[in-house]
Order: structure tokens, then C-alpha cells, then sequence
């Protein structure tokens, strides 16, 4: 067994998150590791390739000249298509059994060892930039105060979907990513619609399309993008994705965080392409200009009677930033929160159930216990299977624990578990 693999078993073999720093501070010097984490976790890294493992009687470990070879050959776009499928083959062959499979988890984005960019950066500092995400605020006091409708605000559709950015690099690549930089099996079901548009990330959200035409329920759908996520979605269900977009920012200037382009010319190019594109499968996020308030409460109203999540307020002049944005605005009744699953309470009438999940937010300032929204088979699992994983749940307020400087959830409501996030939300987040 090569050195590299005895450190990914290591990692592999624990399931606490103090154990695996340990493990990574004491390997910190490997400077192959920290290699291999940085090509795996990377979100503006692409391979265009997903590896299945193979068997292999190579004696070759797994080295930074290997890596180096991949970066210039592969990354660098020197051997693409089957050329590139050959070169991986080949590679693979000849490499050992515990190094190959480690090769094709780093190419297919999961070293399969529960490591995520938070605890890499914690033993490499600044190592993987994190994937930049465009945020929306919760309207409050002093946002409500002010927003200036005499000159016109653009009002969309808030979609329960998975987020998803597609990145169109210059070689006419496509490639979708979550909110966290992991790349979504999507089995090129768009390639041939976004290719052409090179140079550009676009940003929206997959939605399941039934026969005729309407939008399949969160449950349905977030099946889907799971799955995507996991990269064990077939081409079948793949193609039944649409892609509902509603930004679009250069390459370049989505990964320096900041595009001063004003809002009103990113989404009148998204209109254009969009436009030409008439497909179906990608469409623009349904919303109105106004300067009328009376018309954007209308239209919340109607996305809440039609059983929407609720409607994004954008303003016209906003550029594109890395952040979470003043300039774009949440319209709804309840908040979101993805939170870390630290433990678990036992049912009261089934036992051996699952009764609520005990979690908090990454900086333990919010703890909190959520049993409503858990189905039959999720309270049937080991409790194991929930340690350390992020989950999302809607409540209705923050609010203060009786005798405690932590503070709690009113009415949290399980939704789902976050395949595609790896970190939970602050205090400072939700305020």
C-alpha cells in the first residue's frame, strides 16, 4: 500500500471531523496531498471525463509528476475526447490498485474520505477559493427604507430547485457546478445548447419538467438533482432537467468575485440567448421591471397563491458580486437554514426511531432539535448515517434558549439533506 493511500484510508476510517484535521495536520508537510486535494476539490478545474475504477496489476504510486502531467495534458486541454479517455486508461493501468481508484476519485471529484474545502483550508490556508456564489439578503427595516421604486426594480420568481452554475470555458467545454463548486453529472444534456456560448458562467436552477410541461414537486426534483450531485444519475433522467437561468457573468470576472456590468445588461443578454436558443430546456427566469410597489406585491402574491417559494427583488444598476448581495432581496415567509447534524434524540413511541436530529450552525451559536418533516425511512436509519452531514430545514424565527447564551429555531421543519454543501451556516449568515 503507497503512502498516499494509507492517509486516504486513515481519513476514510473516522467519521469525526476532529480526527480527520488531525490526520491532514499531520500529513500537512506532503506536499502530493495537499496536490491531490487541491485537483480534487478546485471548482474551476474541469477534466471532462468521469472515471469508472478498473481492475489493474500496475506497480507505479501515484506521484506530483503524474499530477503535473495531468494538469498540462488534461486541464490544459492538450488531449481531449478519446484522447483523453486513452490517456486516463493508460494511466490507470499502471498504476497500483489503491492508487489508481484514488486517481479516479480525485478526477471524478470525491476522494470518498468525508474531507470537504473547509477542512482543507484549515490545513492549507487559502488553498481552494471557494466556488463564488451571488447571494440574496432577507428584506429587513432598513433594506424595506431603502429601495427607490421611482426607477424601477426587477422582481422574479424565487424557484425551489437545485442551483446550478454552468461554466462554458473557451474550448467550448460545459461544465454545471453546485453552489459549492461540485460538479453535476448532468451527462451533457446541455452542452450542445450552452457551448457556443464560451467565456461565460451562467447561473440559475434545474427544475424537473413533467410530459406536459409543468414542474415536478421539490420532492421529485430534488431526487434528481441529488443524484446528479452523487454523479449516479442516469441519461434518462438527466434529459429531463430544464435550466432556468437568471445571470449570466465572464469567466474571468465570476472567479475575481466582482463584474460591475449593471443587472438590467447581464439579464437583457440573457434574454438575447435565451431567445436563440428556444429550446424549452433553458428558459429565463420568470419576472417583471416595474416602478409600481402595488405590481411587485401583486406578482409575490401570485407566486404565493401558486404555491411558490416566493419572488427575488434585483436592483436594475446591481453588478455581479461574490457576496451575499444588498442589491438582490428575498421576498418570503419563512427562512432557510443549512445546519450541521451533531447528534440525534430518540423517538418517544418507536423505539430504535429516529425522534429529531440535534444541529447547529458552524459557529455554535444555534442549536436546535428538528423531528417535523423526517419521513418513516429517514427516522429508521442509523443515526450514524446523519453525524456530520448538512441539512437544510425552513423555521419561522431565531429566537433565545431559556438559560442559555445559545440561541434556537421556532417551528423548524426538516427539508432535505445538502448532498452538494459541506458547510453550515453562521449566526451572522441568517441574521
Amino acid at each position: 500500500m503507497s503512502a498516499l493511500s494509507k492517509i486516504i484510508d486513515q481519513l476514510r476510517s473516522t467519521a469525526s471531523s476532529l480526527e480527520k484535521q488531525r490526520i491532514l495536520n499531520s500529513n500537512k508537510d506532503s506536499e502530493l496531498l495537499k496536490q491531490l486535494f487541491w485537483m480534487t476539490e478546485n471548482p474551476a478545474l474541469n477534466y471532462f471525463v468521469r472515471l469508472e475504477s478498473i481492475r489493474t496489476n500496475g506497480t507505479q504510486e501515484l506521484t506530483l509528476d503524474i499530477l503535473e502531467d495531468i494538469k498540462t495534458k488534461i486541464l490544459g486541454r492538450l488531449l481531449t475526447g478519446n484522447a483523453s479517455r486513452e490517456y486516463f486508461t493508460g494511466l490507470l493501468q499502471s498504476l497500483c490498485q489503491e492508487d489508481a481508484d484514488i486517481l479516479v476519485c480525485m478526477v471524478n471529484r470525491d476522494l470518498d474520505c468525508k474531507v470537504g474545502t473547509a477542512l482543507v483550508n484549515k490545513t492549507w490556508p487559502n488553498l481552494i477559493v471557494g466556488m463564488p456564489c451571488m447571494l440574496a439578503s432577507k428584506m429587513d427595516e432598513k433594506i424595506a427604507a431603502s429601495l427607490d421604486y421611482s426607477k424601477g426594480l426587477i422582481c422574479q420568481k424565487k424557484y425551489d430547485g437545485g442551483r446550478a452554475m454552468a461554466m462554458v470555458d473557451n474550448a467550448n467545454g460545459v461544465t454545471f457546478l453546485s453552489r459549492n463548486g461540485k460538479p453535476l453529472e448532468l451527462h451533457g444534456t446541455f452542452d450542445e445548447l450552452l457551448s457556443k456560448y464560451r467565456g461565460y458562467v451562467f447561473d440559475g436552477e434545474l427544475l424537473v419538467k413533467t410530459k406536459n410541461g409543468t414542474v415536478e414537486n421539490r420532492q421529485t426534483g430534488n431526487g434528481n438533482y441529488t443524484r446528479a450531485v452523487r454523479g449516479t444519475i442516469s441519461q434518462e433522467d438527466a434529459d429531463k432537467f430544464m435550466y432556468v437561468v437568471w445571470d449570466i457573468v465572464p469567466i474571468e470576472k465570476f472567479f475575481a468575485g466582482y463584474d460591475a456590468t449593471p443587472y438590467r445588461e447581464r439579464l437583457q443578454h440573457l434574454i438575447i440567448i435565451t431567445n436563440e436558443i428556444s429550446s424549452g430546456r433553458i428558459e429565463l427566469a420568470d419576472g417583471i421591471h416595474t416602478t409600481s410597489k402595488e405590481k411587485i406585491d401583486s406578482f409575490y402574491d401570485e407566486m404565493i397563491q401558486l404555491g411558490e417559494e416566493g419572488a427575488i427583488l434585483k436592483h436594475p444598476d446591481s453588478p455581479w458580486e461574490d457576496r451575499r448581495s444588498k442589491h438582490m432581496i428575498k421576498l418570503k415567509n419563512e427562512s432557510d437554514i443549512d445546519a450541521e447534524v451533531i447528534g440525534s434524540m430518540p423517538h418517544s413511541k418507536q423505539p430504535g426511531w429516529i425522534g429529531s436530529l440535534v444541529c447547529r450552525t458552524r459557529d455554535g451559536k444555534v442549536e436546535f432539535n428538528v423531528g417535523s418533516g423526517l419521513t418513516d425511512d429517514l427516522r429508521q436509519k442509523d443515526p450514524e448515517y446523519f453525524l456530520g452531514k448538512i441539512v437544510e430545514c425552513k423555521y419561522n424565527a431565531i429566537i433565545k434558549s431559556k438559560g442559555s447564551d445559545i440561541m434556537s429555531l421556532f417551528l423548524p421543519i426538516f427539508k432535505q439533506i445538502r448532498w452538494d454543501k459541506t458547510e453550515a451556516n453562521s449566526l451572522e449568515e441568517l441574521k
